[in-house]
């Protein structure tokens, strides 16, 4: 047997050991003297149950990303709502206190006789 079959058998054993106990493609390339590519085709090839683990992982958070979104959306909802009732509070406030200047300007012009309010027209 050539060095470089015995070394690819032990090399190939290594890269099944490590990808089973979790550690990513890049990562054993790192650790193993082998491209990152040839880790993932010794994995597809001999161990494809380890080759899919890290779609399956990706999909798994994906999924769980995605009910978290649609979890968060009522109390966004609800903020929104709250955000609104805010405003409209202080819409009603600021309507009541233009209606109160405007009461204000009509008993001074009333009283006092003269004209406050700017015409409408410029004069020519």
């Amino acid at each position: 047997m050539s060095k470089y079959k015995s070394q690819k058998g032990q090399y190939l054993q290594k890269v099944i050991d490590l990808r089973s106990s979790g550690v990513s493609f890049l990562g054993i390339s790192k650790i193993i003297p082998v491209s990152e590519a040839t880790v993932r085709r010794w994995c597809a090839k001999f161990a494809p149950e380890l080759y899919y683990v890290d779609f399956m992982v990706k999909k798994k958070a994906l999924r769980e990303k995605h009910v978290r979104d649609s979890v968060s959306l009522p109390s966004d909802v609800e903020a929104l709502q709250a955000e609104i009732l805010r405003l409209k509070s202080e819409l009603t406030k600021a309507e009541i206190k233009a209606e109160a200047y405007d009461e204000m300007i009509n008993v001074a012009e009333s009283e006092l006789g003269i004209s406050i309010r700017k015409k409408s027209g410029a004069k020519q």
